[in-house]
Order: C-alpha cells, then structure tokens, then sequence
C-alpha cells in the first residue's frame, strides 16, 4: 500500500491483472481500477459518499483514455534513496505535452503485469514512489509503506455485478 497523509493507494497483482485502490478522506471518495493485462480491458468502480458508479472499458476504449501517456520519454538521473529497504533510483517521464514527473524504483521487483500508473510504464521495475501533479500544479507524493508478497485471492478480482451505477 501506499500512503500520502489522507489518500491510500493500493496496487495488488495476480497473473495478468492489476487492481488498483484509491481511497481520499478529505473527499470521501474511494476508486478501483481493475485491469485485465490478457485483454487489455479495465473497469473503474467509484464511490463518492453513497454514490457508486462502474464504467467499463474495452481495450480500445481504455488505449484511448490513456492516449496523454503515449509517447512519453523515460530518462535516468544519478539520484538514489533507500525505500522499505529497497535500493532506488529515480525515473524522470516526460509527456508529449512537456509535462515531467519522477518516480523512484526498484530494479529487484519486476511484476509480471505492468503495475506501474499510468505515464509510468515504461520504468523498469516496481515503483515505490512517485509524484502526481494536479490542475493546479500542486504535487503530491506517494510512497509505499509496505510490501507484502502473500498471494492475492482470485475473488480480490471480481468486479461487481450490481450495486453500481453504469457511467460507460
């Protein structure tokens, strides 16, 4: 899991997928990206006070929501830090758009499914840090606070069939 003051973010792997859990409670609300890497397909599952919604997405659909991140350069600085015992070295991705962001990995964790967010794809080992810059040019940081290797029930997996408003 991985923690910024009032935001959790989870990342959980099994085989070929990828579930990642929000939850902000400053803005009470909570969101699961469940992500098929056989496919390519995703479903996002939110909840915003007594609200839930679920939107799917197609391979196609889901490339296209992630267009901003194509094209994107990975470099490598000389910059380094100890994270959960983990040796780490700083990834800087820098968007089509000019837009940068960095990111610090580990190369002694390899996940079988691409597991890192979005823009950072392309860094090559698990990522235990990272920064987000909102519309406001704020930046907010996440770093893992623990590691577990214990394996991921299959049900963790299962997306909802009901309760769920359908947004796509």
């Amino acid at each position: 899991m991985i923690w910024l003051e009032t935001t959790m973010f989870a990342i959980e792997l099994a085989k070929q997928k990828r579930q990642i859990d929000i939850f902000n409670c400053i803005y009470f609300f909570t969101q699961t990206i469940f992500y098929n890497g056989n496919l390519g397909n995703a479903t996002i599952l939110k909840t915003v006070g007594q609200s839930k919604y679920i939107t799917n997405y197609t391979a196609d659909e889901w490339e296209k929501e992630n267009e901003v991140y194509k094209g994107s350069s990975v470099s490598f600085t000389n910059n380094t830090k100890k994270i959960l015992n983990y040796d780490c070295k700083e990834a800087v991705i820098t968007l089509k758009n000019g837009k940068s962001y960095s990111a610090y990995f580990t190369p002694r964790l390899i996940p079988m499914v691409k597991a890192n967010p979005f823009a950072y794809n392309d860094v090559p080992g698990l990522i235990l840090e990272y920064e987000l810059l909102t519309d406001e040019k704020d930046k907010i940081f996440y770093t893992a606070n623990n590691i577990n290797f214990n394996p991921v029930p299959a049900l963790k997996f299962e997306i909802p069939k009901s309760g769920y408003r359908i947004i796509h």
